[in-house]
């Protein structure tokens, strides 16, 4: 089985980049461009990881794994930003992120 990775990123750049490199290495690859949509999928679909960005305008990256918890309890939870911080880290990692990763 193919495990199944839910890209979140406002910044449809950072989408294509990391949709493209994780497909080449076999994934399969959904993108949202905010916080709700990716809630829109995560209600459609199964999805093994998510990767989301925290910085987002409508839901950020901490809020959606929250509420992730709810509709995909055995997804892993990856947060990336570009606005790296210890108080961002300790937060990610605090709700339960399976990784920090800066962009």
């Amino acid at each position: 089985m193919t495990a199944s990775i839910l890209v979140v990123d406002d910044e449809s750049a950072t989408q294509e980049v990391v949709s493209c490199a994780l497909t080449a290495e076999g994934y399969r690859v959904a993108t949202a461009g905010s916080g709700a949509e990716a809630l829109r999928h995560l209600e459609a679909e199964e999805f093994h990881v998510i990767v989301s960005d925290i910085v987002m305008p409508d839901l950020d990256g901490v809020a959606l794994l929250e509420r992730s918890r709810m509709l995909a309890p055995r997804a892993a939870v990856l947060l990336m930003t570009a606005y790296a911080s210890l108080d961002t880290a300790v937060a990610a990692l605090r709700h339960g992120a399976g990784d920090y990763l800066v962009k």
